[in-house]
């Protein structure tokens, strides 16, 4: 007799589709834990640039003490020493590849000698992204520390932003342009991503321009004024006191009065610009091409390298208005019921403080000011 066979100590095998799903799981923890794997190698890169530099700068220390002075740069190539005794053996090369915005020609760490009789030293070097309190990009090391001097550039994001020395205060020279892209119909959102919107949808103005950000997303959701909020490290949002600041120190020390002072802060480049020799930055004065401000006799001669140029905005419906024509600049400060923000426009030559009352929702340039 046949007996029949007892179904229940089959088992199935996996279907094709199983199969597929299993794959496609195991490839996306793969690429996850690959990724995780390199932000954690060029985090370990980073820490050793730093970890380096501080022991280049021991040496040179020691150095110091023994000679009464620093080394001279062409003798600092493969170690650190004098005639009688050897402060560094090897001196160390800078990890590779270069990490974020670094190059091969400054991932490496260049001393040069400066001051008096050799009496200090500039040690730069580059960080790929922001580390303990550095920001990324170049940093230069002194007798005093790591130290970030105003004027040099820095990386951020993916972008470089050139700074100036305005009296007191270190100023980013151009628009934050940091974060994705969304559209003008949706209000930006706490959800640990930047978020950012270009001038009529489109990248290529975020490009020109910076992007415009609502006040909340700005300040990712604080309210303490002069917070870092979207900045690169060691920068923060001016406060409504810092743009007032600025605008005191240009009136008192250029010839700008209160109803002029923009003249000094605005970019040169205009459609027609009537005076482009009184121009004292760099910059084509005269040029069709965005970016740039429409036609004015209020022209900008940019006296101090701030440049700044007229963004628009994003409005309460999403739409887009005033590129060419107005700057819109948030602070970090609530005024009232309102955010302070500081406006220039290519017709006037004053700075506005809150003009028009506008709200927080309203999509707005940013620009940052160092610690």
């Amino acid at each position: 007799m046949f007996r029949k066979k007892n179904n229940k100590n089959l088992k199935s095998a996996f279907t094709l589709v199983e199969l597929l799903v299993v794959i496609a799981i195991i490839g996306i923890l793969a690429t996850l834990a690959i990724v995780a794997i390199q932000n954690t190698r060029a985090k370990a890169r980073d820490t050793k640039r730093i970890a380096d530099v501080k022991q280049i700068q021991i040496a040179l220390e020691l150095y110091f003490n023994d000679n009464g002075s620093y080394p001279v740069s062409t003798s600092v190539t493969s170690s650190i020493r004098s005639a009688s005794r050897v402060y560094m053996e090897m001196y160390p090369q800078a990890p590779t590849p270069p990490d974020g915005d670094c190059t091969e020609s400054n991932n490496q760490y260049v001393y040069t000698e400066t001051g008096e009789d050799n009496g200090s030293y500039a040690l730069s070097f580059c960080l790929g992204r922001p580390a303990l309190e550095f920001s990324s990009g170049d940093i230069t090391a002194t007798p005093l520390g790591l130290e970030y001097f105003c004027g040099d550039t820095i990386s951020y994001e993916g972008e470089s932003y050139p700074s100036v020395q305005i009296g007191t205060q270190c100023w980013l020279a151009k628009d934050l342009n940091v974060g994705n892209m969304v559209a003008g119909s949706v209000e930006q959102s706490n959800n640990s991503i930047i978020e950012k919107y270009c001038y009529d949808g489109l990248e290529t103005n975020c490009d020109k321009y910076g992007g415009l950000y609502q006040w909340d997303e700005m300040m990712q959701y604080s309210l303490d004024p002069g917070i870092r909020g979207i900045c690169p490290s060691g920068w923060h949002i001016p406060t409504d006191g810092e743009w007032t600041q600025l605008t005191n120190y240009v009136i008192n020390n250029t010839e700008a009065t209160s109803d002029t002072v923009a003249r000094w802060l605005k970019s040169c480049r205009q459609v027609t610009n009537p005076q482009a020799s009184s121009c004292l930055s760099n910059e084509v004065a005269v040029t069709s091409e965005h970016p740039r401000h429409n036609f004015s006799s209020q022209y900008g001669i940019n006296y101090y390298g701030f440049t700044s140029l007229p963004g628009g905005r994003r409005s309460l419906d999403g739409s887009y208005t005033a590129v060419g024509t107005y700057t819109y600049l948030w602070s970090s400060s609530v005024c009232s019921s309102i955010s302070c923000y500081r406006i220039m426009r290519s017709s006037y030559s004053t700075v506005n403080r809150n003009y028009g009352n506008l709200g927080k929702t309203y999509g707005f340039s940013v620009r940052c000011l160092k610690d």
